[in-house]
């Protein structure tokens, strides 16, 4: 399958409007795979990221709006073009959501002026960095949401695709690079053979990023094709087996069409072909009542993980931010312990700036799908009107450190 022929039957599956709110149809592939798409399902909510503590995300917020859902206009947005078994993805009503929810397209990796230096020396001796470029675009459109849930997500999902497990055969990373690295090389003495200063201009750039980008989508269609030689669904592992019983059942009585893939070609395209081959005639059926049952028992007393250390560092935090310091001075009120190791690593060490800030915002950014951490330090970045974790230790060492100097 080369990319001419997935053009010619599906020309739309490679455009990517923009629009300045969501595009009509809007894809999304789910941390988590098969266990979070149960969790949507099953509790009809769909899950968004934290949009603070981290600088990053400041330029690209919607005032007042702390949480958000990464969503691309195109089926092949960069973070799709890698599928492993057990991912989701899921098509969206990007109508739907803009009846209620605000959103916008955004580049977060900067596409713009990874293209401006595409071409750099840099780039001609690391021909690896050039090829994640091209591929990497996410073509991205975030849904903007004052909470951390988008209710009623059965209303908005139009069709679920999941990538079966497989033992397939993977191509060499290294000998990848070498193939992708060469073939852009020749794509570059081409145009240079053309016209020795045609890739100073920007239709030397248009050009050879047309022609790359084009090799890029045809390789993959290519390796596709190998893996399908190779692929065999593997269902040998219970659990993967259990997951997918649970989450058809789930999306049946949702009422959600779901659609089965064994290799990356149909994948990228959408294709129905191998699940239709697979259950025209059937229904999908991975588990019996027995493994069933075992699978519920063990869900029921299953506890949601949650890091004690990053659960009593932002409980931590909400502490000095509601505590009053004279009340400490005056012994009506005694600092949990972490509350205070946390004032003095601001006080004595002097790395506020750095080292604490730091830590608050790796914490926020490796836990902003977790709600149950989240909604703890959410207050205080609503009451300090900010989304940077820089201001926040700012403050607090500002209300901490001062209030203790001026009572020496």
């Amino acid at each position: 399958m080369f990319l001419s022929d997935v053009t010619y039957k599906q020309p739309n599956l490679f455009k990517s409007t923009l629009n300045e709110s969501l595009s009509p149809v809007v894809f999304h592939k789910i941390n988590g795979g098969v266990s979070k798409l149960i969790s949507w399902l099953k509790d009809d909510k769909i899950l968004l990221n934290a949009d603070f503590g981290t600088e990053s995300e400041e330029s690209m917020a919607k005032r007042k709006k702390y949480f958000f859902l990464s969503t691309s206009r195109t089926r092949l947005g960069g973070y799709n073009l890698q599928p492993g078994q057990m991912d989701v993805f899921v098509t969206l009503d990007g109508r739907k959501l803009n009846e209620l929810y605000q959103g916008k397209p955004v580049d977060y990796w900067g596409w713009k002026t990874w293209r401006e230096n595409l071409y750099s020396k840099e780039r001609d001796v690391n021909p690896e960095t050039t090829q994640q470029s091209l591929t990497a675009w996410e073509h991205e459109d975030r849904v903007y949401h004052t909470e951390q849930y988008i209710p009623n997500a059965h209303q908005y999902i139009m069709k679920i695709d999941i990538m079966l497990p497989t033992q397939r055969k993977y191509m060499d990373p290294h000998l990848r690079t070498i193939e992708d690295g060469g073939k852009i090389g020749e794509y570059r003495k081409e145009l240079e053979e053309q016209n020795p200063e045609l890739l100073l201009s920007d239709e030397g750039h248009v050009k050879l990023e047309k022609k790359v980008k084009k090799y890029a989508w045809e390789v993959h269609a290519q390796r596709a094709k190998r893996d399908a030689m190779d692929a065999e669904v593997d269902l040998s592992k219970d659990t993967h087996r259990a997951l997918l019983q649970h989450a058809t059942e789930l999306a049946k009585r949702r009422n959600i069409k779901v659609v089965f893939h064994k290799y990356k070609g149909s994948w990228l395209t959408g294709s129905d072909s191998f699940h239709n081959e697979q259950y025209k005639k059937r229904e999908p059926n991975f588990a019996n009542k027995k493994l069933m049952k075992d699978y519920h028992d063990n869900a029921a007393n299953k506890e949601v993980y949650i890091s004690r250390y990053d659960k009593a560092l932002l409980n931590a935090y909400v502490e000095l931010y509601k505590t009053e310091p004279k009340d400490v001075l005056n012994h009506t009120v005694e600092l949990s312990k972490d509350a205070d190791e946390l004032m003095r690593s601001m006080h004595y060490g002097g790395l506020w700036g750095s080292e604490v800030s730091n830590k608050l915002r790796n914490v926020i950014h490796n836990n902003k799908r977790s709600p149950e951490l989240i909604q703890i330090i959410l207050p205080v970045f609503k009451g300090l009107k900010t989304r940077k974790a820089k201001d926040v230790v700012e403050f607090l060492e500002d209300k901490w450190i001062r209030k203790d100097e001026e009572t020496k």
